[in-house]
């Protein structure tokens, strides 16, 4: 390894000379434009001043007789062409010199990268140095390749659920500073400036965020993350990816993202955070409303049910997103997904008990589905959560007459048999 080190240190001493040596040159070849510029400029204007003494013939006289400058203009042209010639030679020289080295690098991390999987499945491996190895990765994610990367994330998240320690990963403590170097790489995830960077830009997000989902199934990372501004950054990289590409390109980021969102909501601070933020609630909605994928609309719907649990987080929420209900009973008309379903009834149900928000529903066409589900004979858990929104409805004297023309109102449970929720 000592010997490997030593012959990589030796090219990167001949690359700094080669860049030296093509300064150097380029320098030259500046000040040869330069003089040939100048002396351009001095035979004009003799030519010039001898032309308007001598007239039009004198001047052409003149310029037939003067052999110097073109000589010297064919000089320098020479020069210049020499000097082109051994630029690109030393050019050439130092890109076949780079590239070598960066083979030798490439070796070196891929046998770090074997050494960092090891430690991750090492049982005497403590739980700050396989962190300490993902860290690694995410410094070093430019010299491996995707699959290597992916392969390492694999890794941990394995090493992790068979270790000792499988279901306490949580509360682990640990002194790595992870979650820093993660904040900081989100923040880098920005909309690419052509289309050539799209696909560079897509890899090294997708890496980032599958990090940054091992590491939050961790509450002192989760901690950490949100008092360094992780939520705003996620809502903002969520932003970039739907705005820079098309959805099909960038699903599996976008999905990332909101996966790591949601475990944000470990911790007690994530919904005020989420509330507070300008552009939270609204892209929640536009996840939600869009539908365009099972997976995304279930993980926001989730993240939004825990939002409407608490009163005053509530009030907030109804007051920023007014069309909020309308969105979530447009959901339910159009999901196919019990596990959606599930979720967007549990939504309703929260987003339904205060009376004040009946008032938003000024559609009452949207109950239909409602109606629906209600009327189904298998017993469902979503079955059960419309039944207990249809039960919030009827505190609305609009919404029980729409109820009972649909033939459900029956069904409902009073109130002294329901469960009180959130």
């Amino acid at each position: 390894m000592s010997v490997r080190f030593t012959r990589l240190e030796d090219r990167v001493v001949r690359l700094m000379h080669f860049e030296e040596k093509i300064l150097k040159m380029t320098q030259l070849e500046e000040r040869v434009n330069g003089l040939n510029a100048a002396m351009a400029k001095l035979s004009e204007d003799l030519l010039d001043k001898e032309a308007t003494q001598r007239g039009v013939i004198g001047r052409v006289e003149l310029l037939e007789a003067r052999p110097i400058p073109s000589v010297a203009k064919r000089d320098l042209d020479t020069l210049r062409d020499e000097l082109t010639k051994r630029s690109e030679q030393l050019r050439a020289q130092v890109q076949s010199a780079l590239n070598h080295s960066l083979g030798y690098i490439q070796q070196f991390t891929d046998q770090r990268a074997i050494d960092k999987i090891a430690k991750m499945q090492s049982s005497n491996a403590d739980y700050t140095s396989k962190l300490n190895s993902l860290e690694w990765l995410l410094r070093n994610r430019n010299y491996l390749n995707d699959k290597a990367s992916l392969e390492m994330v694999e890794t941990f998240k394995e090493a992790m659920g068979s270790s000792s320690t499988e279901g306490n990963t949580s509360f682990l403590k640990h002194s790595s500073d992870i979650m820093s170097q993660l904040v900081k790489s989100i923040r880098e995830i920005k909309k690419p400036n052509s289309e050539e960077e799209q696909a560079q830009a897509l890899s090294d997000a997708t890496i980032v965020l599958s990090i940054l989902e091992a590491s939050l199934v961790n509450e002192q990372n989760v901690d950490s993350g949100l008092s360094l501004g992780l939520m705003e950054d996620l809502i903002g990289c969520i932003g970039v990816l739907l705005s820079s590409y098309q959805f099909k390109a960038a699903r599996n980021e976008v999905k990332l993202a909101v996966r790591c969102l949601t475990y944000c909501f470990q911790n007690p601070r994530a919904p005020d955070l989420l509330i507070n933020s300008a552009n939270g609630l609204p892209t929640l909605l536009s996840l939600i409303d869009s539908y365009l994928d099972e997976e995304l609309v279930a993980n926001s719907l989730k993240i939004l049910r825990n939002c409407l649990k608490d009163n005053a987080q509530y009030d907030k929420i109804l007051q920023k997103v007014p069309a909020l209900l309308g969105a979530l009973l447009r959901t339910v008309k159009k999901s196919e997904s019990d596990i959606v379903l599930e979720e967007a009834m549990a939504a309703l149900r929260s987003c339904t008990r205060k009376q004040y928000a009946l008032s938003l529903i000024d559609d009452l066409g949207l109950l239909e589905s409602l109606c629906e589900i209600a009327g189904r004979k298998a017993p469902s858990r979503a079955r059960d959560y419309c039944l207990d929104v249809l039960a919030n409805c009827c505190k609305s004297a609009k919404l029980t007459a729409y109820i009972k023309d649909a033939g459900v109102y029956d069904m409902i449970p009073k109130f002294e048999d329901r469960i009180e929720f959130c």
